[in-house]
């Protein structure tokens, strides 16, 4: 960005740039809500619903949660070596010029 628009609008053109960015980190969360699984293992549960209705658009009273949270599988650490060409483009991706 800075070098198709840099000379355009100069240093402080891109400070704000970035300042808007930064901006939108704190203005965004005041209305989009928590996760609802955050929500539901936090005890929150018409928290967690009324977040869910609000991510599928519908009514939060046609919503059933479940009476609890199935446990997360577990996975080894070999499974991120499962794809060898998914290692090597990172890799090449991270040591590009």
């Amino acid at each position: 960005m800075s070098a198709s628009v840099g000379a355009i609008v100069g240093w402080r053109g891109l400070f704000a740039i970035g300042l808007l960015a930064a901006a939108f980190a704190f203005v965004i969360p005041l209305w989009v809500p928590e996760s609802p699984r955050w929500l539901f293992g936090q005890g929150r549960y018409e928290d967690a619903r009324r977040s869910l209705a609000w991510a599928l658009n519908v009514d939060p009273r046609e919503i059933q949660l479940p009476a609890s949270l199935p446990e997360p599988e577990r996975a080894s650490w070999f499974e991120l070596f499962k794809y060898p060409r998914s290692i090597i483009a990172a890799m090449l991706t991270g040591l590009r010029a």
